[in-house]
């Protein structure tokens, strides 16, 4: 993803309030606003975003159906946890996202045992079984964008 598609991003979550679709997270692992942006069609430019990016990875990688946008402002984290859930329908095979700023302290994303070094609009991808966290954010805030990586089925049947 390249500046101009994460200035556009942040320019239409700017745009408008959406804080009715914000899912606010008050609990002993999170606490940060979640905005599903996959059901709302000002957004949809985003998944080809992230799907040519997954492309250029792997052909048959594409991204989940569910595009999730991250706000974290003062005293937001994610604690410890791993994303290591079954899907009847789907084979999953990473959890991704990208950074879309940086102007805030704290809040570092750690994958394992190792500070994420990603750059603003980088893709990033891990095993959804390692264990990660946000750490608390110090001032701010913190937008980033996740979702599932799956692998598309290719496989034609005769009949």
């Amino acid at each position: 993803m390249n500046i101009e598609d994460v200035n556009k991003i942040l320019e239409k979550l700017h745009s408008n309030d959406w804080s009715k679709n914000y899912t606010l997270k008050n609990e002993e692992l999170k606490k940060n606003t979640w905005f599903s942006i996959n059901a709302i069609p000002q957004f949809n430019f985003v998944k080809d975003i992230i799907n040519t990016d997954l492309k250029n990875i792997n052909e048959n990688y594409k991204c989940s159906e569910w595009i999730t946008l991250l706000i974290y402002e003062t005293g937001d984290f994610f604690g410890l946890h791993n994303d290591d859930y079954v899907s009847q329908k789907k084979q999953i095979l990473f959890s991704g996202g990208y950074l879309l700023n940086k102007d805030y302290e704290g809040g570092e994303f750690i994958i394992g045992d190792k500070k994420l070094e990603a750059g603003i609009g980088e893709l990033f991808y891990f095993s959804r079984k390692e264990e990660h966290e946000v750490k608390k954010i110090k001032s701010g805030k913190r937008y980033s964008l996740h979702f599932a990586i799956e692998i598309e089925n290719n496989n034609k049947t005769l009949i």
